[in-house]
């Protein structure tokens, strides 16, 4: 009986950190809704959107690069890339 209850709890926590890393990388995925939120906000126009995936702390440094995206994707093919790569950084310090 207790053999039993000791494998079920560690068969538990092994599927815990096998389906963690799978859950943790959703938000790097472009399909993620950090990224989604981003895209919606670029088309807009309007940060707000991705704001809510961030802490207060860091809003300012999102306003700074959407700024900073908004004015340089006609000539940096990247831009876009760089602003959900800033999201996802600072989505992962903690919301």
């Amino acid at each position: 009986m207790i053999k039993r209850c000791v494998v079920a709890r560690l068969a538990a926590v092994v599927a815990v950190f096998a389906i963690a890393p799978w859950v943790y990388a959703h938000c790097d995925t472009l399909d993620g809704p950090v990224v989604k939120d981003a895209q919606v906000a670029l088309e807009r126009g309007d940060v707000t959107p991705e704001l809510k995936w961030v802490k207060p702390d860091h809003e300012q440094e999102v306003r700074d690069a959407f700024q900073q995206t908004l004015a340089t994707r006609g000539q940096d093919s990247r831009a876009d890339e760089r602003f959900f790569d800033t999201v996802v950084r600072l989505h992962r310090l903690g919301v």
